[in-house]
């Protein structure tokens, strides 16, 4: 291993190394296939590679452990060393290992050599903050892909939305291809679970003023380019495959959609696109509507 570059490091605490797969102390990220198992019972948060770890360290959610070879322990000594002085990770849970012995443990190659495990946050139940909560929101209904997801909160983070809600069929945005796929911006979203949407959004209409928006493709949609957002609206987002619910489209203010260019092959026509691609789109438009206001 490289010669740690200790003359310019604060050497009061030292990661373990680690060189056996079978060390007890690294037994989570030997289960890094099932992450979402890992996360049901555990309620740990899988995060892999450098973005996504720089991004947990910089937030302030409690940390289970560190796992990274020498380069990628360097280069984050001040961000680890920063999170140990606030309680937020224990130094004893910090370790380093060569590349092989990564890839070993987790069971495939990794892009990069670095890991975290963190504890995920308290779910906040809509419903009790649905007085508190800041709009616009995206609200999540039924969509269960991570990846989807994962660029979703993306996309959220990216053109200004404060705010995440997933109903009780969508998958959580804390899984392990969803977080990476975010580059770790879940890390700076508040999310909001909706275990009645039906009731969630009547109060938020009721008590907030907001603006039910359902992304749609409906005979009364209107094209989102151009449409007029409002301050505080949550915007609809559904599954991928059937879309939003009848009931949800059946309360919305407003239903938009994104105009599609005929096809030369009538067999060929795209008719909608991939919900994390609508969601890019229409989250621009809305970011462009306000930006006139």
């Amino acid at each position: 291993m490289e010669k740690r570059r200790e003359k310019t490091m604060d050497i009061s605490w030292k990661p373990d190394e680690i060189t056996l797969v079978e060390d007890v102390r690294i037994a989570p990220y030997r289960a890094m296939t099932k992450a979402a198992q890992l996360y049901q019972e555990q309620r740990v948060v899988v995060c892999e590679g450098a973005k996504v770890v720089r991004r947990v360290l910089q937030s302030s959610l409690a940390m289970a452990s560190f796992l990274a070879t020498e380069r990628y322990y360097e280069e984050m000594h001040d961000l680890l060393s920063a999170k140990i002085e606030r309680g937020e990770l224990a130094p004893e849970r910090c370790f380093v290992a060569e590349r092989s012995v990564m890839n070993a443990i987790v069971g495939y190659k990794l892009h990069e050599g670095v890991l975290a495990m963190a504890h995920a946050p308290q779910e906040q139940n809509l419903y009790d903050e649905s007085r508190t909560i800041a709009l616009p929101a995206v609200l999540l209904n039924g969509v269960v892909d991570s990846e989807n997801i994962g660029a979703i909160v993306r996309n959220c983070v990216a053109f200004g939305i404060p705010s995440l809600i997933i109903d009780d069929t969508t998958s959580s945005p804390y899984l392990r291809r969803a977080v990476r796929v975010s580059l770790g911006a879940v890390f700076g979203l508040s999310v909001y679970r909706s275990f009645d949407i039906l009731t969630d959004l009547a109060e938020l209409k009721q008590t907030r003023g907001a603006q039910v928006i359902v992304a749609e493709t409906h005979p009364k949609a209107r094209t989102v380019s151009g449409f007029s957002f409002p301050p505080n609206y949550v915007l609809v987002l559904g599954s991928e495959g059937y879309g939003c619910s009848e009931n949800v489209v059946s309360i919305a203010d407003e239903i938009v959609s994104i105009a599609m260019q005929p096809s030369l092959h009538a067999d060929f026509a795209v008719n909608s696109l991939n919900v994390a691609a609508s969601s890019a789109i229409i989250l621009h438009e809305a970011q462009m509507a306000r930006g006139k206001e």
